[in-house]
């Protein structure tokens, strides 16, 4: 710190001035002293010189930030796919180095999603379906090596394909960064209340794999046949979510909001429902496995989960779960753990379900249906 030595200097001189006798006093060590006195006026000189050098500097970082920025936002409208994929790595790249415009580039990012997604699924879907299958039945025929006697194999391919759709390279760029977010970054979001806005976006059939959307907004987002295996989306807002046929086994949903979500036919192997919300939920034919994993404060009310539904094996837990009204028609109960769950108000509920489940005196049942032998008077009892 020259600058802070010179004031030293100065200091000491004008005290030696003070308390010496002034000019007699100068007078008298002038010699030595104008040495001190370059000194110090080379080391003020030198500190003015390199404040304005730091200001100057960080004004340049500042106009190529904004410059950088500006350049990467018009590229992502780019019609040009690898000219969208320069501006999100540069985006990604002005996130780290300007921390104060980290949440603009987030917004930018996500809002890319959100465009392209729509655009994609109204384009694809302006042509006619039947022309899309047999141009991709086609084609898959072809890689395969034409084989004879499987045109209704790949046609069949063909229009699972069609009706999901593709992945689009630059909205899965965009998750790529998404997911390479630092926990510092997630912890920012987390105590400014910012949300990751994917609300209405078409992701049919993405692949979602571990993605790090902790608290995201995917409100009515279409997410049918998606792969979301160990996704990280607690505190997510699911609300009237499209994820039939998704894969969400060992997903983290703790406290999500899923009212009025689709379902239907989803894995649910081992996803992590602590604290959840699915008052309204549709959960027909889907497989919540034997390791459901939801505790005594999710809110269940109202799903429909009857038919195929498997609620099976000793790790299934909805202890204090509020199943009240819930239609469970057929569903297979075997080895679930009822301790304490509201079953008050829900329809189609057999006595031979009951039997194959684990309750206990806390569980509260229809009216009219007799509490099984088995069950404790009191805590709730696992099976060995």
């Amino acid at each position: 710190m020259f600058w802070a030595g010179g004031i030293g200097i100065a200091l000491v001189l004008i005290l030696g001035l003070v308390i010496g006798g002034g000019a007699s006093w100068y007078a008298a060590n002038a010699p030595a002293i104008a040495p001190l006195l370059t000194l110090t006026a080379g080391v003020s000189v030198a500190a003015v010189a390199l404040i304005r050098h730091f200001a100057q500097t960080d004004a340049d970082r500042q106009r190529r930030i904004t410059e950088s920025f500006s350049k990467a936002v018009e590229q992502l409208g780019s019609d040009k796919l690898e000219v969208r994929l320069g501006g999100i790595y540069s985006l990604e790249r002005i996130s780290k180095e300007s921390p104060d415009d980290y949440w603009t580039v987030m917004e930018n990012l996500t809002a890319l999603i959100r465009e392209r997604s729509r655009r994609n699924e109204a384009e694809r879907t302006s042509q006619d379906l039947e022309q899309r299958v047999s141009r991709r039945a086609y084609f898959l025929w072809l890689d395969a090596g034409r084989p004879d006697g499987r045109a209704e194999d790949f046609w069949t391919a063909a229009t699972k394909e069609e009706e999901i759709g593709e992945s689009a390279v630059d909205i899965t760029a965009v998750f790529t960064v998404l997911n390479r977010r630092s926990d510092r970054s997630r912890e920012q979001e987390r105590a400014n209340g910012w949300e990751i806005g994917l609300s209405d976006t078409i992701l049919k059939g993405y692949n979602l794999n571990n993605a790090n959307l902790e608290g995201a907004n995917l409100s009515r987002a279409h997410l049918e046949g998606a792969d979301l295996r160990g996704a990280h989306l607690q505190r997510a807002n699911l609300l009237d979510a499209h994820l039939e046929e998704a894969d969400l086994a060992g997903a983290h949903l703790e406290g999500a909001e899923l009212w009025g979500a689709h379902l239907q036919r989803a894995n649910l192997l081992g996803a992590h429902l602590e604290e959840a919300s699915l008052l309204g939920a549709h959960l027909e034919g889907s497989n919540l496995g034997d390791r459901l994993i939801i505790g005594r404060d999710v809110h269940f009310a109202n799903p429909l989960i009857r038919g195929s539904v498997r609620i099976e094996g000793m790790g299934t837990h909805l202890e204090g779960a509020d199943l009240n009204r819930a239609y469970l028609e057929g569903a297979n109960l075997s080895g679930a753990h009822l301790a304490g769950a509201d079953l008050s108000h829900a329809t189609g509920l057999s006595a031979s379900q009951l039997c194959e489940a684990y309750g206990d005196a806390a569980t509260k049942l229809p009216e009219g249906m007799v509490r099984p032998a088995h069950w404790p008077s009191s805590a709730p009892q696992s099976p060995h």
